[in-house]
């Protein structure tokens, strides 16, 4: 389920509907591009949105390059509020290689992001330091750092997710929330994973700060997530 606030953000872009993305590099092998924000890098189950997978390869289709065996082929992805560079492989065998060789290729993940600044002047963080919270993952598939205590809701989603993930067939695609739940004692627990985020601050203006991140883990909404969890949500 899409936050009411990521929509209104998205449909009321300029572009909204005609997001391009940019064609940085292209060789027999990998395709770089730069997605813009608002756009999904990849589709998810009973998604229709707009994809950075589907625009490079329906540019494909238009240069004569697009084939069964040479087409775009998922490596890493970028969530659909940032924007950035992504590399796709144009080929099953350097999807492969690239990765199984992914830790070594990447040697750095480079981030800005703007955040606001916590309520209380009190919390604000040093200049620069390590976030490395666990996180968990929410029914809507949005990543948070969870308190003490925090449980899923016992909801009928949540026992449809559990039920799911029991009979799970390893053919259908499960959510994120499916893949991050267990069961202790009878009760549906989150199931955290560890993340790892360096952070550094560039400026600090009256209402927001601007941070420059890099990440050990590429995990779904770890920025947001960790920022969060100190009291920096991302403007």
């Amino acid at each position: 389920m899409e936050k009411e606030s990521t929509r209104f953000k998205r449909e009321n872009k300029p572009d909204f509907g005609r997001e391009r993305i940019t064609l940085l590099y292209e060789d027999e092998y990998i395709a770089v591009i730069y997605k813009p924000d608002g756009m999904l890098s990849v589709p998810y189950p009973g998604s229709r949105n707009r994809t950075a997978i589907d625009t490079l390869e329906q540019l494909m289709r238009k240069k004569g390059t697009f084939s069964k065996n040479h087409r775009p082929f998922v490596v890493h992805r970028l969530d659909r509020d940032t924007s950035g560079v992504m590399m796709f492989a144009l080929t099953e065998k350097a999807q492969k290689k690239i990765m199984d060789n992914w830790q070594t290729i990447v040697t750095e993940r480079l981030y800005r992001a703007v955040a606001e600044n916590p309520r209380n002047p009190e919390d604000a963080l040093a200049e620069s330091g390590l976030i490395d919270d666990e996180i968990a993952y929410n029914a809507h598939n949005i990543g948070f750092v969870p308190k003490k205590g925090d449980r899923p809701a016992d909801t009928a989603f949540t026992r449809k997710a559990l039920l799911h993930r029991r009979t799970f067939s390893g053919r259908e695609e499960r959510s994120v929330y499916e893949r991050n739940l267990t069961v202790k004692n009878g009760r549906p627990q989150f199931k955290t994973i560890s993340a790892r985020t360096h952070y550094k601050i560039i400026a600090r203006g009256k209402t927001h700060t601007l941070f420059e991140l890099s990440l050990d883990t590429g995990r779904k909404n770890q920025i947001r997530a960790h920022l969060s969890s100190k009291g920096y949500p991302l403007a």
